[in-house]
């Protein structure tokens, strides 16, 4: 029994367009996974730009700054309102040159060392797998700003990040894409099985054990699936290459 040449070229066409689907999924995880990074810098940034800001004016003033950070009034607004700059802001605080806290979103952590998360910026630097890996580590992210004392290094502003909300971003665009290659690959997978238990019965009753017995009933199915339903096959994959190509946009608000 030879397989037709419009079998074997939709089944090459449907195989390729599921390995396109593929790469385009994982590199729309991997651009998701960036702006949700990107967009917690920025986020943290602004909140430290602004308790930055607070605190020189406050150090400048003269006296002695770590008492002048834990007092003033400005500093304490903005550290306790930290939700307010974001859901995924975890904490923001000033720190000395030992990571020992001057004031902090909690004031019963003052006066204790902050061990510090993972840096946002050296993660958003390194590669894909690098961040992917800071999204689902049990860490927080952090934003750091250096503070001085005129020309001498004096602390830092520390914003932390939790990374929650991108991990979940990316949980709800992992599951279009399994049910998509799922529900494509369904038909293969049974059809392979089904022809495969059916040869397993027939060699026991019969004693035959050719090679061939398995292998090729299989194929032959595979092909005639792929002819059969590559239509739909294609095109349930285009439609999801479609939607998740039309995210892009809001992606990058």
């Amino acid at each position: 029994m030879r397989v037709s040449l419009q079998a074997r070229q939709t089944a090459a066409v449907t195989l390729l367009i599921a390995l396109a689907m593929a790469v385009l999924s994982l590199q729309h995880l991997a651009n998701l996974a960036r702006v949700g990074l990107e967009d917690s810098r920025g986020t943290g940034e602004l909140l430290g730009r602004m308790i930055y800001q607070r605190a020189r004016d406050v150090i400048a003033a003269g006296g002695d700054p770590v008492v002048a950070l834990r007092t003033d009034q400005g500093i304490r607004s903005m550290l306790e309102s930290t939700a307010a700059y974001g859901r995924n802001v975890t904490y923001a605080a000033v720190v000395d040159n030992d990571g020992v806290v001057i004031a902090h979103s909690f004031p019963a952590i003052q006066g204790q060392r902050l061990e510090p998360g993972e840096s946002l910026s050296v993660v958003l630097d390194g590669g894909t797998a690098g961040q992917i890996r800071a999204i689902y580590a049990d860490r927080s992210l952090d934003v750091v700003l250096p503070l001085q004392l005129g020309e001498a290094p004096f602390g830092a502003i520390r914003v932390g990040l939790s990374p929650v909300l991108i991990r979940n971003d990316l949980s709800r665009a992992l599951r279009p894409m399994l049910w998509t290659t799922l529900l494509v690959s369904a038909p293969i997978l049974i059809v392979s099985l089904v022809i495969g238990m059916l040869v397993s019965v027939f060699q026991a009753m019969t004693q035959i054990n050719e090679a061939t017995m398995t292998f090729v009933p299989k194929i032959l199915g595979v092909f005639a699936v792929a002819a059969l339903l590559g239509p739909w096959m294609i095109g349930t994959m285009v439609n999801y290459t479609v939607r998740m190509l039309a995210t892009l946009p809001m992606m990058a608000r």
